[in-house]
């Protein structure tokens, strides 16, 4: 295996890695408040304006992710056609690829664990959907070889498996 492939497979497995450890942080989170549960409600009034702050934040993290996603794709794509038609290394997409794994898992966290927080202040039942879909993004974002082939073939506009 050389060592462009070995980089990729590096930064799937370091993504798995930090995703996996986001989802045990929320789900272990998401216990300690069950076991919490409305004893340490103490702004009960909170709850809507809470719902509210959380849904705006997400759809903020939402907004800046495909920015961000958008940036990164365009860069690439303008040193891939800075190389002279040559494309770029495999190590070099992997490298920019691995952030993106790594923003797109923290945002889902931070307002899952959002979500837990307000939960334990305010006792709202509705913010126990912002830990569980975080926990669903996580598991369905899970960083493959699928998914960085198909960075890939957005970067370069070449299937790798075309041959």
């Amino acid at each position: 295996m050389n060592e462009g492939q070995e980089t990729v497979r590096g930064v799937i497995l370091t993504g798995r890695i930090i995703s996996g450890a986001m989802i045990v942080g929320v789900a272990a989170f998401g216990v300690v408040v069950l076991v919490l549960g409305d004893r340490m409600a103490s702004q009960v009034s909170l709850g809507g304006l809470f719902v509210g702050i959380l849904g705006l934040v997400a759809l903020a993290f939402l907004v800046v992710y495909s920015a961000f996603r958008a940036v990164v794709v365009r860069t690439a794509r303008s040193q891939c056609e800075q190389s002279g038609g040559k494309a770029l290394p495999l190590g070099a997409l992997a490298r920019a690829y691995a952030p993106l794994v790594i923003i797109r898992a923290a945002m889902a966290e931070g307002v899952g664990l959002a979500g837990l927080v307000f939960l334990l202040i305010t006792g709202q039942q509705l913010l126990w959907a912002a830990p569980v879909i975080a926990i669903i993004i996580l598991v369905a974002a899970l960083p493959s070889r699928s998914r960085f082939d198909s960075f890939v073939q957005e970067v370069t506009g070449v299937n790798p498996y075309a041959g």
